[in-house]
């Protein structure tokens, strides 16, 4: 995804702290008896917002010399 967008600071940081809550919830998940509503509501919590941020992202030049783009998004 890194490669087909400009990833500004907000986003990387939305990025970044989704794959940690994730990775986190995925370990809970993994655990015997593990409690994971925590860990899922965290996941959910920051998925959200990096899909919010992912809404107003801007395709790289990569991206658009492929035409990887739609009208919408140009």
């Amino acid at each position: 995804m890194k490669r087909r967008i400009v990833v500004l600071p907000a986003l990387g940081v939305a990025l970044e702290e989704a794959v940690a809550a994730s990775s986190t919830f995925a370990a809970a998940l993994d655990t015997k008896n593990g409690r994971v509503v925590e860990q899922r509501t965290a996941a959910l919590a920051t998925l959200m917002v990096l899909i919010d941020k992912l809404r107003s992202a801007e395709p790289s030049e990569d991206t658009r010399a492929l035409g990887v783009v739609s009208q919408a998004v140009v």
